[in-house]
């Protein structure tokens, strides 16, 4: 039960989030969320790729994928703007 309560608290600031930092809603309809990986790419998708497909099926015209990431291309992909967020541990 506090497991679901931590997903939908963690659903819902996601979304807030997309609100306030003014994601741009043109053209480009596709959403790279990058995660970093610490228990590896498989985990990662396993673990937030619903999410992913929950976000696509309730933000219309957008679609949400995953891009599991380790500490380094975490840097990159922010410094090269591949991906539009990342979800990392606070001690990131």
């Amino acid at each position: 039960m506090l497991k679901r309560l931590v997903i939908k608290f963690q659903i819902m600031i996601f979304l807030l989030t997309l609100l306030i930092t003014g994601i741009s809603w043109g053209e480009e309809n596709l959403v790279k969320i990058g995660v970093l990986a610490y228990r590896g790419a498989e985990q990662c998708l396993k673990k937030w790729s619903p999410t992913a497909e929950y976000l696509s099926v309730r933000i219309p015209g957008k679609t949400f994928v995953i891009i599991p990431l380790d500490h380094e291309q975490t840097y990159t992909s922010v410094e090269k703007k591949e991906v539009d967020f990342i979800l990392a541990n606070s001690n990131f």
